[in-house]
């Protein structure tokens, strides 16, 4: 099943959007920002963060599961 794109839906209807940075690498951290509503992204800034692809899988799939569109940040 693919989810809408909620961010995406905002924008085109010309309206204001809230995100957030986060710098952890942690997988948890999408999902908790997603569960609280308060944001309509996230942003992972992976510049200032170690990582690996497994990670930036992970992250994504608990963003998905929060409901909250990412954007991966690289160099």
């Amino acid at each position: 099943m693919i989810m809408g794109n909620t961010l995406r839906d905002k924008l085109v209807a010309g309206s204001p959007t809230v995100g957030t940075h986060f710098l952890f690498a942690d997988p948890d951290i999408p999902e908790m920002i997603g569960d609280t509503g308060l944001f309509d992204y996230g942003e992972f800034v992976a510049e200032y963060s170690t990582f690996d692809v497994k990670l930036l899988y992970h992250l994504a799939r608990a963003a998905q599961c929060g409901g909250l569109p990412l954007m991966i940040k690289l160099d």
